[in-house]
C-alpha cells in the first residue's frame, strides 16, 4: 500500500476530512495515510462535557499531549463547549488544564469558547477567569469567538487581547461584564500603552455599550474591513456603533446591520460603506413607527451625499407584505432619495414561508410591486431588484 502515490493518498484523505471515524481507521492503515490522516484528524478539536458524566473533558486532551508531544503542533482550531444548563461552566474557572493546553498548542489560530446560553452565577463561577483569560491571548491567534461568555471585570477582558499582535477576526455574541459597576467606571484606555491587534472583521451581538467601548479602545480598528453588529433595541444609543464606523474610516469595505424598525438608528449613518446588507425585522405596529422607519435612519444622519460611497444594497425585509404595502410615500421618497446615490446595485428581498405558493400569491405580488413604485427611480436607472426569497428556518 505504500506504493500508492502519495498526492493519490492525501486527496483520498481531504474528502475523508469531516468522517472523522474512517480517518482514525486511516490513520493505522499505513505509513502513507498516517501523516495526513493525523493532520486531519487534530486539525480541529472541540472539547464539551457529556451530561452523563461530571469528568472534565479537557483532563483527557491534555494527557493525549503530555504523552504524544507530536499531537499539539497539528491543533489548529480549538472549541471549548459548555452546554451543561443548570452547572457551572467545566472551563471558565480552570486556572491549570485548560490553560496547560492552550500553552501547548503552538500552531493554535482559531479559538471559540461558547454556550448554549447565558447562565449569570452572582457566585462567579460562570466568569472566565485572569489565568485563563491570559493563556487565550497567544501571538499566533488569528481569530476569537466569544459566545455566551462572562467576566468579572473590564480588566479580565481586556487580558484576552494582552499579547495577540496576529488577532484579526474577532466575534462577540451576548458576552457581559458581571460587575457592571466597574464597567462603568473604566477609563479610556491610552493607546500608546499597548500594541493593540488590528482586527479585520469584528462581530457584535447582544453585547453591553460599556464593553463595546472597552473592545473600541483594546483593538485597533484602523484595519477593519468587514463589520457586522446586531442592533435589538436593547442598546439606548448608537452612538458605540457609529464609533466602530468612524473609527475604521476608509478601510471599512462591508456592513452587515441587524436590526428591527424600533431599534434606535438615529446616529448611524453607513452611506461612507461601499457594501452594505441591511436584514431588518417587523412583528407589529405601534405609533410612528413603519416598516422603513429603521432603514431610512440609516442612510440620513452626518455626511454629504456627494461624497456617498455606497457601491451595493441589499435589504432583507421580515414582515407582513401589508407593512410594505400601508407604508407611506413619504418613507419612499425618502429612502429613494438617499439610495440614488448607490453607484451599481440595490436588491430588495423580502422572505417568505413558501416561495412557490407566494409566486402566486396576489398580496406577496402586490408587495414586490409597491417596493418597485415606492423606489421608481431606482428602477428606471436599472439598479433596482426586488424579489421574493425563501424564509430561512
Amino acid at each position: 500500500m505504500d506504493t500508492i502515490p502519495q498526492e493519490l493518498v492525501e486527496s483520498v484523505l481531504d474528502q475523508l476530512a469531516f468522517d472523522r471515524e474512517a480517518l482514525k481507521t486511516c490513520s493505522l492503515v499505513s505509513r502513507s495515510f498516517s501523516h495526513r490522516s493525523r493532520k486531519l484528524l487534530f486539525a480541529n478539536i472541540v472539547l464539551e462535557p457529556k451530561e452523563t458524566s461530571k469528568r472534565n473533558p479537557s483532563e483527557d486532551f491534555a494527557g493525549l499531549l503530555s504523552r504524544s508531544l507530536s499531537v499539539a503542533p497539528l491543533v489548529q482550531a480549538l472549541t471549548l463547549y459548555n452546554f451543561s444548563r443548570g452547572r457551572s461552566s467545566w472551563f471558565s474557572q480552570d486556572r491549570t488544564t485548560v490553560p496547560y493546553i492552550l500553552r501547548s498548542l503552538t500552531n493554535l489560530n482559531r479559538l471559540t469558547l461558547s454556550g448554549r446560553h447565558y447562565d449569570r452565577r452572582w457566585d462567579g463561577s460562570s466568569d472566565i477567569n485572569p489565568v485563563l483569560c491570559r493563556a487565550i491571548s497567544q501571538p499566533q491567534l488569528r481569530s476569537l469567538t466569544l459566545a455566551y461568555a462572562s467576566f468579572l471585570q473590564p480588566s479580565d477582558f481586556l487580558l484576552l487581547f494582552a499579547d495577540c499582535p496576529n488577532l484579526r477576526h474577532v466575534r462577540l455574541s451576548h458576552v457581559y461584564i458581571s460587575d457592571q459597576f466597574t464597567l462603568q467606571l473604566l477609563p479610556p484606555i491610552p493607546s500608546a500603552q499597548v500594541t493593540r491587534p488590528r482586527i479585520e472583521s469584528l462581530l457584535i451581538q447582544n453585547v453591553p455599550t460599556g464593553l463595546i467601548d472597552v473592545l473600541h479602545d483594546a483593538v485597533d480598528l484602523s484595519s477593519l474591513r468587514k463589520l457586522q453588529f446586531y442592533n435589538n433595541g436593547t442598546t439606548a444609543s448608537s452612538d458605540p456603533f457609529q464609533n466602530l464606523l468612524e473609527a475604521a474610516g476608509e478601510s471599512l469595505e462591508q456592513v452587515i446591520f441587524h436590526g428591527y424598525s424600533s431599534s434606535p438608528a438615529n446616529g448611524i449613518d453607513l452611506s461612507q460603506v461601499p457594501n452594505i446588507k441591511c436584514f431588518f425585522t417587523i412583528n407589529n405596529f405601534h405609533s410612528g413607527v413603519t416598516v422603513l422607519s429603521g432603514l431610512t435612519e440609516l442612510f440620513f444622519q452626518r455626511y454629504d451625499y456627494a461624497a456617498a460611497r455606497m457601491h451595493s444594497v441589499l435589504f432583507h425585509v421580515r414582515c407582513h407584505p401589508k407593512a410594505l404595502i400601508e407604508c407611506p410615500k413619504a418613507d419612499w421618497t425618502r429612502l429613494e432619495r438617499a439610495l440614488v446615490h448607490v453607484r451599481r446595485k440595490v436588491r430588495f428581498e423580502i422572505p417568505v414561508t413558501e416561495l412557490e405558493e407566494a409566486m402566486d400569491d396576489p398580496l406577496e405580488n402586490a408587495a414586490v410591486d409597491t417596493v418597485r413604485r415606492g423606489l421608481g427611480k431606482l428602477q428606471e436607472a436599472g439598479k433596482l431588484e426586488v424579489v421574493m426569497v425563501q424564509m430561512a428556518d
